[in-house]
C-alpha cells in the first residue's frame, strides 16, 4: 500500500526502548515538517501493543513491516468529509 502514495515515510525507532506512542509521535510530527500534512494511516510491525493510542491516525499492524520500522503515510481513502466544516482547511491552521 504504501508504494501508491507520493507521499508516505518510512521511520526507524532507534532506541528500543521507546514507547510505542511516543515513536508515532515523533514520526507523526516529522512528516509534519517534511510534507507539511497531517499523516492519518501508520503500518506497525505485529509486534506492537493491539491498541496503541495515537490520536487521528489509523495504525495497522503488518506482517511485512519490519520491528522498530513504521511507515507513516496521509491516505486520502480515511478522510471524512464533515458537512458543516470548511472544504479547504489549511493544513497549517491558518
Amino acid at each position: 500500500m504504501p508504494a501508491n502514495h507520493p507521499n508516505w515515510m518510512l521511520w526507524f525507532e532507534e532506541d528500543p526502548k521507546t514507547p510505542p506512542q511516543a515513536s508515532v509521535q515523533a514520526a507523526a510530527a516529522y512528516y509534519r515538517a517534511k510534507y507539511g500534512r497531517v499523516p492519518n494511516h501508520v503500518l506497525a510491525p505485529l509486534d506492537w501493543p493491539e491498541n496503541t493510542p495515537a490520536e487521528g491516525l489509523v495504525i495497522e499492524r503488518k506482517r511485512f513491516v519490519l520491528p522498530r520500522h513504521l511507515h507513516v503515510v496521509f491516505d486520502p481513502a480515511l478522510v471524512v468529509e464533515d458537512q458543516g466544516a470548511n472544504p479547504n482547511p489549511s493544513p497549517q491552521g491558518d
